[in-house]
């Protein structure tokens, strides 16, 4: 991602999360808790989004954390969720920050609190989320295959307040 002063916000697999100056020269760096595979999302006042699998849970992580930090790379808050490989982020017009999982789909306030989640046990792995006219966020899921027959991925629509369309 880059910033309005041309700032390159990037993660990476040394459990850092990167600001790079134009010129190419290091602004700032910032210890995670692992890996860093996703873009991040920029919001109101420069905030930062990002997730990054949580690599001291296990080679395989079940967890991840979603990181919120200032433009200055000071943390302002690191929510921990469920579901391993996180995708990138992207921010509805009331600043909330919605992110998927493999497996779950999330809706978080600015101030780092759940608002909702969606599961859909039955199919594969969520696509990052994307959001259309009318506040409307769109997520996609792949196949999944169960025994003797498979099902095609679905699209998904949702309201902000968590509702499918």
């Amino acid at each position: 991602m880059i910033g309005v002063d041309g700032t390159i916000y990037v993660g990476s697999d040394d459990y850092k999360f990167y600001a790079v100056r134009p010129d190419g020269s290091r602004k700032w760096s910032s210890r995670t808790s692992g890996t860093v595979e996703s873009p991040a999302a920029i919001g109101a006042g420069g905030t930062l989004y990002f997730g990054c699998d949580d690599q001291h849970v296990s080679p395989y992580p079940s967890m991840s954390n979603l990181y919120a930090m200032n433009p200055d790379g000071t943390q302002r808050w690191v929510l921990a969720i469920a579901g391993g490989s996180m995708r990138a982020p992207v921010i509805g017009v009331d600043g909330t920050i919605y992110i998927s999982t493999r497996k779950t789909f999330y809706a978080v306030k600015p101030d780092g609190t759940l608002k909702w989640t969606f599961a859909p046990s039955q199919f594969g792995a969520l696509s990052s989320p994307a959001i259309g006219a009318e506040n409307t966020i769109y997520l996609g899921s792949s196949y999944y295959y169960t025994g003797a027959h498979s099902q095609s991925g679905r699209l998904y629509a949702f309201h902000p307040d968590g509702t499918l369309n």
